[in-house]
């Protein structure tokens, strides 16, 4: 969910992938690869992967008055990575907004970790399958 003092559309859950010596955001020796924001806003980070990003907003969109009043109260999310090779396939969808984004990675054999953060969000009830 936003927090209550949120007033703009970028505040909102951020999907990290990254790389460090501790599994830490910002630890030793930090890569980051992909920075995606769940409103669809794609982020023109500097990053140590190549990323293609596609969004959609699909027919169930209810507009960004509601997708911002609906964040505030709480939305329920989903995050499917897919693995293959040195590529990192991401896919959500939250109220009608559409996000896959394609990572590649170049330096093999490092670990690659997600992390959930945000700008004035609160992230609860987080469930790992």
């Amino acid at each position: 969910m936003t927090l209550p003092d949120a007033g703009l559309v970028w505040h909102c859950p951020y999907i990290v992938l990254f790389s460090s010596e501790d599994g830490n955001v910002g630890g030793g020796g930090y890569k980051e690869y992909a920075l995606i924001k769940i409103n669809g806003e794609e982020e023109e980070a500097e990053t140590n992967a190549r990323n293609k990003f596609i969004m959609k907003k699909k027919d169930t969109f209810p507009g960004w008055d509601t997708w911002k009043s609906e964040n505030k109260a709480g939305i329920e999310s989903e995050i499917n990575f897919i693995k293959r090779g040195n590529k990192i396939t991401t896919i959500t969808e939250n109220l009608g907004i559409y996000i896959e984004n394609i990572t590649e990675v170049s330096g093999l054999g490092e670990n690659v970790y997600a992390a959930l953060t945000g700008d004035e969000v609160a992230l609860t009830d987080i469930r790992i399958r």
